[in-house]
């Protein structure tokens, strides 16, 4: 049987942090020794958040502020500089092999449950707001031999329900904070990644006036945008923060325009589509200082 199971967290991402590409100018993390300090300060956080020891055959690793604890029951990372930053996986979570009951687990059953086991374990909620389900399948086949109409919600068992969750303060998206859980049939958590680190109080009243003016048509799309070729899917004034994989947190009011690039050959229509954060002026922003950027809006018009 094929088990299809996609890597939700950032932790083997964290365990090859050596191997990722980095902004211009930006130094990688280097690995590190897990001081005895900070294997007290991982263990208690497992033990508040989640109830859970640390046992012997526990590994531990770091990479600048990120932090690991790994063994057989579950992985954990966490950030030193933000420890609400965190993200937990047991390993059966999604793997099951008895169907789940769509019906059973909707969204007015398991997001009180989910927001219940969020504060239980000390994560703040009030400004978090449900997005949608991340499903998982199973099933088995021949990738080969599969119609070109193959839908796995069709033709595979779901067997693992994530809720996944946006962001809002004061009124505005907050780009780049990421929640994610899992639940497991005893109301524990299988699957975490809970990103939302504390926000600039001035950064967040620009974001407000940068709001009110693309509300009132005073934000002009950068030229890049306004090109043929290209169409805006999605225009939005927030405040954007980095992710949970940069090394340096970041924010900075920010409106993210979301947009699909069309080829010009007709015979081989080629689309992509992504989101890119701009300043009031027009300015592309980068938050991010690792992982692999994107091109830049200008890219992906000249092609360079």
């Amino acid at each position: 049987m094929n088990i299809l199971k996609p890597g939700v967290l950032l932790i083997a991402a964290a365990l090859t942090m050596q191997a990722f590409a980095q902004v211009p100018g930006v130094p990688a993390p280097k690995p590190r020794e897990v001081s005895l300090t900070e294997r007290s300060d991982l263990a208690r956080s497992i033990a508040a958040r989640f109830g859970r020891n640390l046992p012997t055959d526990t590994s531990y690793q770091a990479a600048g502020p990120f932090r690991i604890a790994s063994n057989k029951q579950f992985s954990y990372l966490e950030r030193s500089d933000n420890p609400t930053s965190s993200a937990i996986e047991l390993p059966d979570y999604g793997l099951g092999t008895k169907p789940l009951d769509p019906a059973a687990n909707s969204r007015d059953v398991l997001l009180p449950r989910a927001l219940t086991v969020l504060k239980k374990a000390g994560y703040p909620v009030d400004e978090l707001s449900f997005a949608n389900f991340q499903d998982e399948y199973i099933g088995a086949g021949q990738p080969q031999l599969l119609p070109k109409d193959f839908d796995p919600r069709k033709d595979a068992l779901l067997v693992a329900r994530s809720l996944r969750f946006e962001r809002i303060s004061a009124g505005l998206p907050v780009f780049g904070s990421e929640v994610l859980v899992g639940l497991l049939p005893d109301g524990s958590i299988g699957r975490l990644r809970y990103h939302a680190p504390p926000l600039d109080p001035v950064a967040l009243k620009a974001a407000s006036e940068l709001a009110r003016q693309v509300a009132a048509g005073g934000w002009k799309l950068p030229p890049e945008l306004d090109a043929d070729g290209i169409k805006v899917l999605d225009l939005r004034a927030g405040l954007g923060v980095s992710s949970f994989a940069s090394v340096q947190p970041r924010s900075a009011p920010v409106v993210r325009v979301t947009f699909r690039r069309i080829g010009s050959d007709a015979s081989l229509p080629l689309q992509s589509t992504r989101a890119a954060y701009y300043d009031a002026k027009g300015v592309e922003v980068v938050l991010d200082d690792v992982i692999a950027t994107p091109p830049t809006a200008a890219t992906l018009k000249t092609g360079r």
